[in-house]
């Protein structure tokens, strides 16, 4: 049933060396969905073709939606099927955050179809899907019917799956639209934010380095280590020695910063040095107006913490890569 969202041969190669494979996956579909407690979305993308694994991203308030807080999707490695979680970098380059082994779908039949329809919002003639738990309270999901003939309950369960939900059989044309807690006509709780509509204009690729991945799932503590120090490389990802008078606050933003650079760099940034050059500029302008809009570090901090990753800008030149 998930064998349209596992990571197989399905595939761009991109490049591939002896430190790395990456590999671009091209989207032009998506479900969104808005919460109605806060500015939080989720995401699934997908190919209209199945041509793609199926990825959820959440865009956490305060971030914007350039700036994915966290991604996660499944990866089928040596018969098993691993849930992954990744940072998104520079838009579109995914580093892996951990993993766990899928957790079991559940027993079938978890929900019950109603014989209702409900109008929910905008969206009319809905079904309900309905599980009731042993203190009488419920868990509900409401699908409308695009009337598309396209199957959406793989990548509805993709969603499910990143909230613990167990998965649902629909019909085709059949789409999730919300979810809720339901304790009585007084008292529920969503479980999902509201499907918004479609945006016909959505493109959006990710790129993965799968050597990464697999060593994360089945390469020994040298093999990682080995990778992850891969030559050449910035020199500060090695060492890093301030060029101005950080506070301690400071000093730990100035240290993310690095170290995501290092990370993407390994990963990613070797093969595009200018790509690399100019993503390093443009996140240490980001991050200065960031910091300080959503008061993470006052005008000063965020200067000083400017001025320090721009003291290091020339340490992205080719000719001053550690070797």
């Amino acid at each position: 049933m998930i064998k349209n969202y596992l990571i197989s041969s399905l595939f761009l190669l991109l490049y591939s060396t002896a430190f790395g494979q990456v590999v671009q996956f091209d989207y032009n579909k998506r479900l969104t969905y808005a919460s109605t407690i806060n500015t939080d979305t989720i995401a699934v993308f997908y190919r209209s073709d199945g041509g793609a694994p199926l990825i959820t991203s959440q865009y956490t308030k305060g971030f914007g939606k350039d700036y994915h807080s966290s991604i996660q999707w499944l990866y089928n490695y040596k018969g098993k099927t691993y849930a992954l979680d990744g940072e998104v970098l520079n838009q579109r380059y995914i580093a892996s955050n951990g993993f766990k082994e899928k957790d079991p779908d559940g027993p079938p039949n978890y929900f019950e179809l109603a014989e209702n329809l409900w109008s929910v919002g905008d969206y009319t003639d809905c079904r309900l899907y309905v599980h009731r738990n042993e203190d009488n309270s419920q868990m509900r999901l409401f699908a409308y019917n695009r009337q598309d003939a396209y199957d959406y309950t793989n990548i509805c369960n993709a969603l499910l799956h990143t909230y613990g939900i167990p998965p649902v059989q629909l019909e085709k044309g059949w789409v999730i639209v919300t979810g809720d807690l339901y304790l009585n006509e007084e008292k529920n709780y969503p479980l999902l934010g509201t499907l918004l509509p479609d945006d016909a204009s959505f493109r959006q690729s990710i790129i993965i380095n799968q050597r990464e991945i697999d060593l994360d799932l089945g390469g020994t503590t040298e093999q990682r280590v080995d990778f992850m120090n891969t030559m050449p490389y910035p020199s500060y990802t090695e060492f890093i020695g301030w060029h101005h008078q950080l506070d301690e606050v400071t000093t730990e933003y100035a240290e993310t910063f690095f170290g995501r650079m290092g990370r993407y760099f390994n990963l990613f940034g070797r093969y595009d040095i200018k790509g690399f050059q100019a993503y390093y500029l443009g996140e240490a302008d980001f991050l200065r107006r960031h910091y300080t809009e959503h008061r993470q570090l006052t005008v000063d901090q965020a200067e000083l913490l400017y001025k320090e990753i721009m003291a290091h800008q020339t340490e992205n030149l080719e000719e001053n890569l550690v070797r």
